[in-house]
């Protein structure tokens, strides 16, 4: 049997990440929005600024660019701020060697990437230190509060035996714990790395 062979212009093109994030994000947010692509470009006519069906398939299927017109266009008739599109994180980007978008280093991950997105950080190797000493205290400050939890829970537990709500929500918390203490020690390798590259940086 014959493999039926995909259409030239719906063949992906060759996109940064951020390419792909805002196709992603375009499925992502007309389907939140139960938008046909027949809706959608109804919607995009009304504003202004039409892309017929096609060429809204083509966008989700990472086979059309989107230039700043369309961009501002579809957050519009989507209903969602600009800033939405180009600060989504695909379900299915592979981790933990993803780059977020075209241009930033390698070992941005989502959260820093987004904080930048949103003006709160810059990518400044000074900026990036003092990013993480944010987050690092942020991270303590929510294992703390897990810790506390637990205790609390585990106090229940003496008093209601085998209680099945309290150890599902013991072993919730200690699973959300494990995360996080994780998560910190990444966080602290990464500052660590980030202040040494920033003693170079200044050496030189």
């Amino acid at each position: 049997m014959t493999q039926k062979k995909t259409p030239k212009d719906m063949k992906p093109l060759e996109l940064g990440p951020t390419g792909f994030a805002v196709a992603d994000a375009v499925r992502k947010y007309r389907q939140n929005n139960d938008y046909t692509y027949a809706q959608l470009e109804q919607r995009l006519t009304e504003i202004g600024h039409r892309i017929p069906v096609l060429g809204l398939r083509r966008i989700e299927a990472a086979a059309r660019r989107v230039d700043m017109d369309d961009f501002i266009a579809l957050a519009a008739a989507l209903n969602v701020p600009p800033l939405s599109l180009v600060a989504n994180v695909p379900a299915d980007a592979p981790t933990p060697d993803y780059q977020m978008a075209t241009g930033l280093p390698d070992d941005v991950g989502p959260r820093e990437f987004q904080a930048w997105v949103r003006g709160e950080t810059d990518m400044s190797l000074k900026g990036r230190v003092e990013y993480w000493k944010r987050e690092i205290q942020r991270i303590e400050r929510v294992l703390e509060r897990d810790q506390q939890e637990i205790a609390r829970l585990r106090e229940e537990l003496t008093q209601h035996p085998g209680d099945p709500d309290l150890l599902d929500r013991l072993h919730w918390a200690e699973g959300r714990e494990v995360d996080g203490d994780k998560g910190y020690a990444e966080a602290q390798k990464l500052l660590e790395d980030l202040r040494e590259r920033l003693k170079d940086e200044e050496y030189d």
